[in-house]
């Protein structure tokens, strides 16, 4: 059962390459679009999705707001302490079983939402997040991945004051305000990835890279918790599960969230395109632009990226795409990137040829890279990122989404 689900306006729709097709209309309103209630048409959806190409598309991903993909959940649950190197910043051992504890649904909600703070020392917690896809109990570890419909990315906002100012501390509370919950974007079956046990994640903030890991590194793994949970807690479709968030959160940098905080989010892994892995980045900031200065540096990111796509195409040179890209960087006053715009992608997120000075790799039809654009300043680093395929003629995309300032403060 293979699938992407987005959430469109409030209304769910099936995603391929850079456009959507909403369910209602693709069905003969045989399928419901509403995202409370699609979980319970995967098979159909499934039938759906494998004869997209007989379907016009409802519309493009550039310049709309993506919602959560599922809505109407019955149950969020999350597990603490699952990456090693996580318990090892907070000073915790290894525990014995997962640490289980509930965010309530009332607080999940779209990528792209405002996250309401209430205080100055919120953290973000990046994390794998699973959808369940039918009712279960005593769930074995051997048949878990059945039970799934889908896997997306989300934030397990933490309210640092509001978890530890009990003893002992609790987590509900302070993990569960309105907006504290940000799932999203894309609900991507099981099925359309390579190696659903190893999924790259990463979070920046302000440019910075603050955490950077794989779910191959979690102390238990996705078939485990489900297992798990469902030993106690009949999981019905639906049912959120926020995996656990790996080392470099804030409270242990001293580097919490503020309003105006630029967030970078890497999909890495979770963009698949017909088995392939993709790269698709862009720079978020949190409810407001503090820094306004943060807009130039961005704006160059987004040129620079333009600049390297002008002459991304076959017969062309890997350092020369580079060239271009660093041209756009220095006219505008940054300093020369020795760093790559650029890796081509397949079965892994980092393969040769990378887009780099002194790669001398022509390019041909039928090479997928991830396209960079960046600029550095003192204390933030702005970046987008999208997938391109090498054509005959020049390149086509395959992912996108909106580059407009106003569409990244969230």
């Amino acid at each position: 059962m293979s699938f992407k689900l987005a959430n469109v306006d409030g209304k769910s729709v099936l995603v391929s390459g850079d456009y959507y097709y909403d369910l209602a209309t693709i069905s003969d309103s045989k399928v419901s679009s509403d995202p409370s209630a699609v979980i319970y048409s995967l098979d159909a959806i499934a039938k759906l999705y494998a004869k997209l190409d007989q379907f016009e598309p409802s519309g493009s991903f550039k310049n709309i707001k993506l919602g959560a993909p599922i809505t109407g959940s019955r149950n969020c649950f999350a597990v603490g302490l699952n990456y090693r190197n996580h318990a090892e910043e907070s000073g915790m051992e290894i525990p014995p079983f997962p640490m289980i504890f509930t965010k309530h649904t009332s607080c999940i909600t779209g990528p792209f939402e405002n996250i309401e703070m209430r205080s100055d020392i919120v953290d973000y917690e990046a994390e794998l997040v699973l959808v369940i896809g039918k009712e279960g109990k005593d769930i074995s570890k051997e048949n878990a991945w059945s039970y799934l419909a889908g896997l997306t990315v989300g934030q397990d906002i933490s309210d640092r004051a509001v978890q530890f100012h009990a003893t002992p501390p609790q987590f509900n509370l302070g993990k569960s305000f309105d907006t504290f919950g940000p799932i999203g974007p894309i609900l991507v079956s099981p099925d359309e990835l390579d190696d659903k046990n190893a999924l790259d994640l990463e979070c920046s903030v302000n440019g910075e890279l603050r955490q950077q890991d794989n779910t191959s590194d979690l102390i238990f793994d996705i078939p485990y918790i489900i297992s798990y949970i469902s030993e106690f807690i009949t999981l019905s479709p639906g049912d959120l599960i926020f995996t656990g968030t790996p080392a470099g959160i804030g409270a242990t940098q001293g580097k919490l969230l503020k309003d105006g905080d630029p967030v970078f989010l890497c999909f890495c892994g979770m963009t698949n395109f017909h088995k392939f892995k993709l790269g698709f980045d862009r720079t978020f900031w949190l409810k407001e632009i503090n820094d306004r200065s943060q807009i130039k540096t961005y704006e160059t990111a987004v040129q620079s990226q333009k600049a390297a796509l002008s002459v991304l195409g076959p017969g062309v040179k890997a350092e020369d795409v580079h060239a271009a890209y660093a041209e756009a960087i220095q006219s505008a006053g940054y300093p020369y990137p020795t760093f790559r715009c650029g890796r081509a992608t397949g079965f892994s997120m980092l393969e040769e040829p990378q887009l780099v000075a002194g790669n001398k790799t022509i390019l041909k039809p039928g090479m997928v890279f991830a396209v960079d654009g960046s600029a550095n300043e003192e204390n933030f680093r702005a970046q987008v990122g999208d997938s391109f395929i090498i054509t005959e003629n020049g390149y086509d995309q395959i992912t996108n989404f909106s580059k407009n300032v106003e569409d990244l403060i969230i």
